[in-house]
């Protein structure tokens, strides 16, 4: 790539974020956060035509010197077309097989690429962030749902994101949580990782064990200044994601397991005793690590651009 930008955008059900990138460095320049144009589809693209315009202005660019824009959404993408399989329950008008790569490179008058949202995360962390140094590096993305994605020598693991599903693997009965299974998951695995260890899951918990509404935010907060309840709820937590970590270590064996996403910026003080608590091994002298995110907010932005430079792919 010879132009020395390339911009990123990240869509997510609450908030879109837009930025421009040194991906040769993988520095984020400069980056903008708006609300995610949820049921205008027309509104949507003129917010995106906007902030774009916007970013250029400010960094006194031409559009010649941005190489394409990299798209990163949390659906499965279908290539080489751009289509995504549908998001409908976060964008009403992101119906299945919405072209949304042909969309967003007409309106902005630029080349595109997509993938995955917690692909394009894993691969900027890999690359970038906490497992640079690392051969095999599997990151889960924790928030509202739970996304998965493998690198390997810092490229996707596939061209597509087959294994985007992969937050619905076992790890409880219903009886360890009944409060949990009164709204089944959409993927019929009762006890999946994503009905237990999500956010809405651990509010959803943690309020039926305090007696009150809680945010995840004031959960750990509240650990960390010693609320014995609080810290109950959250060694609950501890466990049944380190079930889902085990299975993950059995099947994939990556040299490193990042945890990213909003819920991972809460485990800071309790890294450790994840570490600990893992069973599984690769073998005797192959011990999986797990580490924290160190990308934040400009992961997926970051991830966008890469798919720019043609670093994604072996």
């Amino acid at each position: 790539m010879s132009r020395k930008y390339a911009a990123g955008l990240d869509i997510g059900g609450t908030r879109t974020k837009m930025g421009l990138v040194y991906p040769a460095q993988g520095i984020v320049t400069d980056y903008i956060v708006f609300p995610t144009e949820k049921h205008d589809e027309n509104a949507f693209y003129q917010i995106l035509t906007h902030h774009m315009a916007d970013l250029k202005k400010r960094n006194h660019l031409a559009s010649e010197e941005i190489a394409g824009l990299g798209i990163s959404v949390g659906s499965f993408i279908y290539h080489p077309e751009g289509s995504i399989d549908g998001m409908t329950s976060m964008v009403d008008f992101m119906t299945p097989s919405y072209p949304l790569k042909k969309n967003i490179a007409t309106a902005l008058g630029m080349p595109a690429e997509i993938d995955n949202d917690a692909r394009l995360v894993g691969l900027a962390e890999a690359l970038y962030g906490a497992g640079r140094d690392a051969h095999s590096v599997l990151t889960l993305t924790l928030g509202t749902g739970i996304g998965i994605a493998m690198t390997i020598d810092g490229k996707l693991w596939g061209p597509e994101a087959r294994m985007h599903l992969g937050g619905h693997i076992r790890v409880r009965e219903a009886a360890e949580a009944p409060v949990l299974d009164r709204r089944a998951c959409y993927c019929a695995t009762p006890g999946c990782l994503e009905s237990t260890c999500a956010a809405p899951a651990l509010e959803a918990f943690a309020c039926n064990a305090l007696g009150t509404s809680i945010s995840c935010p004031d959960l750990f907060k509240a650990a960390e200044e010693g609320d014995s309840s609080a810290k109950d709820v959250l060694h609950w937590y501890l466990d049944m994601l380190v079930r889902g970590l085990d299975q993950y270590i059995y099947l994939y064996g990556p040299d490193v397991i990042v945890l990213a996403g909003g819920l991972a910026k809460g485990l800071t003080p309790f890294k450790t005793a994840l570490q600990q608590r893992l069973k599984a091994r690769i073998a005797e002298k192959r011990i999986t690590e797990l580490r924290l995110a160190e990308l934040g907010d400009s992961a997926g932005i970051l991830g966008g651009a890469l798919l720019i430079c043609g670093c994604a792919q072996p």
